[in-house]
């Protein structure tokens, strides 16, 4: 059977392979047609095709005095990161900021780990400093 190979850079090859190929046969015959060391390849298979960098979605931050502002976010942006957009803008430390969204306090990973869309609303509660 015909597989189509497409490269990161747009090309594309066809490799005749047999059902019964395992991966690391596949990413030898790649090596052996293409160049392509077995160690650097990364297959994927049945993923959608990945087009330029997602576009910027907005969110709402709505700070403890109920006042809205407009981020604009990358969908894959870490929270980490946008805590720091806070902190520059709202001139709240990391180190007091707690961020809500959907009852889920955000800590690390990804805005999107959370379920941060398009429009969602980020709650900023402050840390209590003990003393």
């Amino acid at each position: 059977m015909e597989l189509i190979i497409s490269m990161l850079n747009g090309s594309s090859h066809t490799m005749n392979v047999h059902p019964q190929d395992t991966v690391g046969s596949l990413k030898i015959l790649i090596q052996q047609k293409l160049g392509f060391p077995c160690e650097t390849q990364r297959l994927v298979f049945g993923v959608p095709t990945v087009g330029p960098e997602a576009a910027p979605i907005q969110v709402f931050l709505k700070n403890e005095k109920g006042v809205s502002t407009t981020y604009d976010i990358k969908p894959d942006e870490t929270v980490s990161h946008f805590k720091s957009k806070v902190e520059a803008r709202e001139r709240v430390p990391v180190s007091q900021q707690r961020l809500i969204h959907e009852s889920r306090e955000m800590n690390e990973g990804k805005l999107s780990d959370y379920n941060v869309t398009a429009n969602s609303t980020i709650f900023l509660n402050l840390r209590l400093r003990g003393g």
